[in-house]
């Protein structure tokens, strides 16, 4: 699943629990040797090994490989591709080497029957568990987030400055393009000019190469960017995970699920007793990473702050590992404001300190040493149904790429997170038997910050835009044959005519992104010749997040308040829903399931009320393992020396779909990686 990245996923009411602890993954196929006994790659020591084969973790994996390291990538899942070995395909592909997964308008039949490529019963959302993860079943929309993205939403390291180098790196290596079909020709347009009429015309918007100017996403239109190369989907399967093959250094081994993470105890440098002021003034604390810091309660640190935190729980303590992880800016200590929640001011220097009841200033005072961080030995993983052993070489790391809700359950199972989840998986029998509360690393931010885009299907008629469905076998002839011979036609993409986007600023400064698709085809009840669906969610500046949750089996998922927990966010929503529907010409669409006369209320209303068109999962998870206070700048997981995160989790809420993102995250962390 590598941080889901789709289109058009069912609504919360429809959606379908899927598996993917190592999301995604490669069966071995005439493109992947076979193993020839389990022992030959389980006895071996490896310098990294990957979890996952998603978008992320394939990159990663490729990157690790091509500077020498002996990479293993292991994958839960099956094929996918052709080029994987995947032969799921419908009669009309017979006698070609394309399964269902190459071919782009095959994309939403996986949502009819699944066909084994989602992990039902390991993971309480939907997604991909083959090989590419979700790369490997979305719609393929490929947009590059704005630079402010990354200049607003992350830390120092990873400013568009910093990534720019890795964004270059991956359009070189990963085509895109806004006319899929290889004969040139745009099909299926009569929405796109109906909704260019509506947005462009009646409502101000500016007609765009959407990532050539990608930076404009206030009131633009234009075509989707697809990952797709010569008419058919794209993805790092088809072009990270090739070179990485080719290396003797490299291996993917699918039907292998990672369970946990092997680590060396906490010899030193546990955590003593949380400070509490007054009675800690004066004291000296030593967290859970093995720094000291002294306390001086009542009393600001006068060199003033280069940043603010803000903390929603445990008050002062919180800051301890932010600071920590704010290597590029060297935090050495923090001015702490608030109760159980408030605000840590960060200092990379150290003043007199004056008094001030309102503050609690801690500065450190001595370093950590290597034997107080745990470091990773190997995984255990499930092969051949047996719990397995699989050790890294002297100086490997773990680099876990199973999207933004496996990931952090992965290290949840490894004794690395909120103590109170690892006290419920201790007594549940999960944790490792050796694993006991004295060599937990807590961190109460693993698992924390889980986003997703509220979404909210609006259905549209026209007499003047037929609709347009695909199907997995009953296919138009003329279509399949255009497509077969040329690689041409309506089954050259995916279906996703239009796209554009907006913000909404506030009297703060805070702004608020809104994305929209249109695709060709109506949706659950409205479903006649003339129907099509637009589909709008909320995407960067929204105030609203949840955390992932593990049910009374130890599954996955997200919270029940991932979605409007904030209710500004219905609101903005609903207030461009509303603006845009103002600026709908009469001789335009009718919409169905939303009256074009619905006040913002009534819209409010619609969108936050669960139905199969609204209130719904896109299944864009992010944002789980956040850098600065779940992994630090160079991806590390805090407390540890040699566990990654890469993968949605450590990637903030972003303008655009998060595929794209996720890939420059995969790259600009690969980079990093390898320079420690």
């Amino acid at each position: 699943m590598h941080g889901l990245v789709t289109e058009m996923f069912p609504p919360v009411s429809t959606y379908i629990a899927f598996v993917a602890l190592l999301f995604s993954g490669a069966s071995r196929s005439a493109a992947i040797p076979a193993a020839t006994t389990a022992n030959d790659w389980t006895t071996q020591l490896w310098d990294v090994i990957v979890v996952g084969a998603g978008p992320a973790g394939i990159i990663v994996a490729d990157r690790m490989s091509e500077a020498g390291k002996n990479t293993l990538l292991l994958e839960g899942g099956g094929p996918s591709y052709g080029i994987t070995g995947g032969t799921q395909r419908p009669a009309w592909l017979a006698g070609t080497n394309l399964s269902r997964v190459d071919v782009p308008g095959l994309y939403s039949s996986i949502f009819s029957d699944q066909g084994g490529m989602t992990c039902s019963g390991v993971v309480n959302a939907f997604g991909g568990c083959t090989v590419g993860g979700s790369s490997a079943i979305n719609a393929g929309l490929f947009f590059q987030p704005p630079s402010s993205d990354f200049d607003k939403y992350f830390p120092a390291g990873w400013k568009y400055a910093d990534v720019k180098a890795s964004i270059a790196r991956l359009n070189s290596r990963q085509p895109s393009t806004t006319v899929p079909s290889v004969d040139g020709k745009y099909y299926l347009q009569e929405g796109y000019n109906a909704a260019k009429q509506w947005l462009v015309t009646g409502a101000g918007y500016a007609e765009t190469d959407i990532n050539a100017q990608a930076d404009k996403k206030f009131k633009v239109f234009g075509h989707p960017v697809y990952d797709y190369f010569n008419g058919q989907r794209g993805g790092p399967t088809t072009n990270y995970l090739q070179t990485a093959l080719k290396r003797a250094n490299f291996r993917l081994q699918s039907g292998v699920r990672v369970k946990s993470i092997t680590r060396t105890a906490k010899t030193s440098g546990s955590s003593t007793a949380t400070p509490s002021c007054p009675a800690a003034q004066g004291a000296k604390y030593t967290d859970a990473n093995g720094f000291t810091y002294s306390i001086h309660c009542g009393a600001d640190n006068s060199v003033g702050s280069y940043a603010g935190r803000a903390v929603s729980n445990g008050g002062s303590s919180a800051c301890f590992s932010i600071c920590d992880a704010d290597t590029a800016n060297q935090c050495i200590g923090f001015s702490y404001v608030g109760g159980n929640s408030g605000t840590c001011y960060l200092k990379n220097a150290e003043g007199s300190y004056p008094a001030n009841s309102a503050v609690t200033s801690c500065f450190r005072v001595a370093g950590s040493s290597s034997s107080s961080i745990s470091s990773a030995t190997g995984v255990i993983a499930k092969v051949n149904g047996v719990d397995t052993a699989i050790r890294l070489a002297a100086g490997g790391r773990v680099i876990a790429s199973g999207g933004a809700l496996q990931s952090p359950q992965i290290l949840m199972y490894s004794g690395i997170g909120d103590p109170a989840v690892l006290t419920t998986l201790q007594k549940g029998g999960v944790l490792a038997s050796g694993m006991t509360p004295s060599n937990w690393i807590n961190n109460t931010a693993i698992g924390a910050g889980l986003f997703d885009n509220p979404n909210t299907f609006i259905e549209l008629q026209s007499q003047a835009v037929p609709s347009y469905t695909y199907n997995y076998s009953n296919v138009n002839a003329a279509d399949a044959s255009n497509y077969l011979s040329n690689r041409s036609g309506p089954y050259a993409f995916a279906g996703q005519t239009s796209v554009f986007w907006s913000s909404l600023a506030h009297a703060d400064g805070s702004v608020v992104g809104f994305q929209g698709t249109i695709g060709t085809s109506g949706y659950a009840d409205y479903t006649n010749s003339h129907t099509i669906t637009m589909n709008i969610y909320g995407t960067s500046g929204l105030k609203s997040s949840g955390k992932v949750v593990l049910d009374s089996n130890f599954i996955p998922g997200p919270s029940s308040d991932v979605y409007y927990s904030n209710t500004q966010d219905a609101q903005d929503i609903a207030t461009f829903i509303r603006g845009i529907f103002d600026a709908l010409p009469a001789s335009s669409f009718t919409p169905l399931n939303i009256p074009q006369t619905a006040s913002t209320a009534d819209i409010l209303r619609y969108i936050t009320t669960p139905s199969n068109y609204a209130r719904g999962q896109v299944n864009h998870w992010s944002s789980s393992c956040r850098l600065g206070s779940c992994v630090d700048v160079n991806t590390t997981v805090i407390g540890t020396g040699n566990i990654h995160v890469v993968d949605g989790s450590i990637v903030a809420p972003l303008t655009v779909n998060p595929q794209m993102g996720i890939m420059i995250a995969a790259e600009r962390a690969s980079e990093l990686i390898l320079k420690l």
